[in-house]
């Protein structure tokens, strides 16, 4: 009887769709919250990796990318090859929470309850005070590690918007190439193609130097913020968070839903 649990009790099966639209109001807000972060205790920092160094706004940044990370670890797909690249993706998710950017990326300020940080406490008299010795960084060179794995990450994102939620459902082949799918498939391919635009602005950045008007401008946190809400965007779609939009979903999915 208890084999059978998971066959009998539908509700308690681990719902990706819920799980995908979540990662995607994850990935479309926090760059609002950074931001509101950064209103209260200005600047604009030069990136949302940045962000990372901030008191309280650094933690949510931390948190919401082990969240990230830990659903693509345990996203399944529908082929092999799909879970195995997003089990990559996920430890690159961890990798850009884990391993700050290089930089302060802010004029001042002490960075308390960061995990890690490098902070020392002194006792004066009754009251203690957190001063930082400086901006925490694990390693020379680790900012490498930050860069590599928040490119490993989005380029997943990308190829997810791109090949694999574009793909023909082979549990639904009957609705799979009619209207709904074709225009969840058009936002699938701008997003895909706004990640990667994103990606290559980064990428110029770094290739022709360009820090002087470009950290000006924080362009850095603009191009990652175009990046998330791509990526948001279409994992809100794959999760069918729009539910009122009924030109996105495909017949037997309005039935499943008029039936509940």
């Amino acid at each position: 009887m208890s084999s059978n649990i998971y066959r009998t009790e539908p509700e308690l099966r681990l719902d990706q769709r819920f799980l995908a639209a979540t990662v995607g109001a994850v990935a479309v807000f926090l760059p609002v919250v950074l931001w509101v972060g950064c209103l209260i205790n200005p600047p604009l920092r030069q990136s949302i990796s940045h962000c990372y160094y901030m008191p309280f706004f650094g933690d949510v940044l931390v948190g919401s990318l082990i969240f990230i990370g830990t659903f693509l670890i345990a996203y399944r797909g529908l082929l092999p090859r799909e879970r195995c690249i997003s089990n990559v993706a996920g430890l690159a998710a961890y990798g850009v929470a884990l391993f700050p950017t290089s930089g302060p990326g802010i004029a001042e300020g002490a960075v308390f309850a960061r995990t890690l940080a490098n902070v020392t406490v002194a006792a004066n008299g009754d009251k203690i005070e957190a001063r930082s010795l400086g901006y925490f960084q694990l390693f020379p060179g680790v900012d490498y590690l930050h860069f590599g794995s928040a490119t490993v990450l989005f380029g997943f994102l990308a190829y997810c918007a791109l090949c694999v939620f574009t793909r023909r459902s082979a549990q639904n082949p009957h609705d799979a190439g009619g209207r709904p799918k074709k225009m969840r498939n058009g936002i699938y391919l701008v997003c895909g193609v706004v990640i990667l635009l994103s990606m290559a602005a980064l990428f110029a950045k770094r290739l022709f130097g360009l820090d002087a008007e470009w950290n000006k401008h924080s362009l850095t946190f603009v191009f990652e913020t175009t990046a998330l809400w791509a990526f948001g965007a279409s994992w809100l779609v794959k999760g069918r968070f729009f539910m009122k939009a009924t030109f996105l979903m495909d017949g037997a999915e309005l039935n499943e839903r008029s039936h509940r």
